[in-house]
């Protein structure tokens, strides 16, 4: 607040309001300090006690963000200039579930003075999969994909409102700084250590369980945000084609985004953080009858999608399985379907009466009861060209070998 509307809060004003508290008797956070460390605009908050607060997620958005080796420059640096008042270290994210390593390195800080950072992080993939295999691996994420803070607004391409260019919409800003084919080569060494060596000691008796599980959470974050990353070349390539007016070339664009969504949502539903499924049933289980269970899951898919008017539209996009499948895919289709309409009859396409159209199928998805699945489909192990694939990954096998190849 003292920072949104600072032109209001005058550092005259802020005095006063926070001095005339007693001493002691309120703890302020200072909530996105990542960004902007409103303490050092007002001599530490006058005194006043505050938590040093990394807020990290808006509305859940999965994206890879996160700076570890920037917050460890900013928490070197409050810790030894912020003063006695500065009296903890706190997180005001949005959403769990995303980016779960920088909330670990945070409260670690609450503890461990000034731990190195590489070090934390093979310490850090040594407990959570027992495995010296892919520090490496972590250590490259780090220094070369988790370099952007989070920001309002963070989505691929893939699940913004759909446009010819740009985002569509504001809260849907497709945005990363790191090079998308460094993230496909790591995907392809985490893809290679869980599918082609198994034998080697990466997976046994002592590497089941939780273990393997955080594993397998890595490849599918991973592997889904490179491919949404991949889809606004998808896009792009249907845009040339609809200013080209060469419809055969925009049906094959359309054809790969398909396989795209398909193999996406397929992949995301592997595992069980990223699933839509589990927040529907979880929304139903608050009601007691059925219209109130109905009423909670109108409450659920809207806060994911609409947000209830069009200011906040995506406010809160994700990339879940269940939801790329039935609600970003199917905007998309409505959208290419629209647009090559409009090529055929030799009009422009007019994208502000395609928007009202799309508000109308917005609206609409948030009064379903689609049933999605609440678990990752069972799978058996089974060897695919003399290679061992562990259960459940088939279709993760697949959707590699398909896409590592682009």
């Amino acid at each position: 607040m003292f920072y949104y509307k600072r032109k209001s809060w005058t550092p005259e004003r802020l005095r006063a309001y926070l001095t005339t508290v007693p001493q002691d008797r309120l703890v302020l956070l200072d909530y996105f300090c990542e960004k902007t460390e409103v303490w050092r605009a007002t001599d530490g908050f006058y005194g006043q006690p505050f938590i040093w607060c990394y807020l990290g997620n808006f509305g859940g958005n999965t994206m890879l963000v996160g700076n570890i080796n920037e917050l460890e420059k900013k928490l070197n640096a409050a810790l030894k200039e912020a003063g006695p008042n500065m009296t903890g270290i706190g997180s005001t994210l949005e959403s769990f579930d995303v980016s779960p390593q920088i909330y670990e390195y945070l409260f670690d800080r609450a503890w461990e003075s000034q731990p190195d950072v590489h070090q934390w992080v093979e310490d850090w993939c040594k407990v959570r999969t027992r495995s010296y295999h892919h520090t490496d691996k972590w250590k490259l994420l780090i220094d070369s994909v988790y370099k952007d803070w989070s920001f309002y607004g963070l989505g691929t391409q893939l699940v913004a409102r759909p446009s010819l260019e740009g985002h569509g919409t504001y809260y849907t800003k497709p945005y990363y700084s790191y090079n998308n084919d460094t993230l496909k080569k790591i995907c392809e060494s985490f893809v290679a250590t869980l599918i082609f060596e198994p034998c080697q000691g990466y997976v046994g008796t002592n590497w089941e369980g939780e273990y393997k599980d955080s594993y397998k959470y890595d490849i599918v974050n991973l592997f889904s945000q490179w491919m949404g990353n991949h889809f606004m070349d998808i896009r792009n390539d249907f845009t040339v084609a609809y200013k080209n007016r060469d419809i055969k070339e925009m049906k094959r664009q359309v054809k790969i985004a398909n396989q795209l969504f398909a193999d996406v949502d397929a992949l995301l539903n592997t595992h069980p953080a990223f699933m839509l499924g589990p927040w529907i049933e979880d929304a139903r289980a608050w009601g007691t009858t059925p219209e109130e269970k109905d009423y909670y899951e109108r409450q659920a898919r809207t806060l994911l999608t609409v947000w209830g008017g069009p200011v906040l539209n995506d406010y809160a996009n994700r990339m879940w399985g269940g939801l790329v499948g039935d609600y970003y895919a199917k905007r998309w289709n409505l959208f290419f379907k629209a647009v090559i309409k409009a090529v055929k009859e030799g009009k422009e396409f007019d994208e502000k009466a395609f928007g009202e159209e799309l508000s109308k199928f917005e609206h609409a998805w948030t009064l379903k009861h689609t049933k999605y699945p609440v678990e990752p489909r069972k799978a058996k192990e089974k060897v695919t060209r003399g290679e061992y694939v562990l259960p459940r990954f088939e279709k993760a096998w697949t959707i590699y070998k398909r896409w590592m190849e682009e």
